[in-house]
């Protein structure tokens, strides 16, 4: 799933982006693609890093994505696969068994 591409957020330079913004954005995109925590994290892993590699350089002085939040209610849950569905490799096993041991 593409969630960049045609978002008017692409045309906006870093160092233009402001907080504002990117919560806005981040609100939006959430509702939108429906997205689970993991998947908001992931598409805006590509925003908080170059945000923070523009901070290094002394672009920006500090990254507007530090303040987004997105409130947890808005995400969308991912139901857990059954136990019965997991299946380790055999090369998996013994390290399993292993660290149970440990506990």
């Amino acid at each position: 799933m593409s969630y960049y591409k045609d978002d008017p957020i692409i045309h906006i330079p870093l160092v233009k982006l402001e907080f504002d913004t990117l919560q806005e954005w981040a609100l939006r995109i959430v509702k939108e693609k429906k997205l689970t925590k993991k998947q908001y994290y992931n598409l805006t892993v590509i925003f908080r890093q170059s945000l923070e590699y523009a901070v290094q350089k002394k672009l920006i002085a500090e990254s507007p994505f530090s303040k987004v939040h997105v409130d947890a209610k808005l995400f969308r849950s991912q139901k857990k696969p059954a136990d019965e569905t997991q299946v380790f490799l055999t090369d998996e096993q013994p390290k399993i068994v292993a660290e149970a041991w440990l506990q």
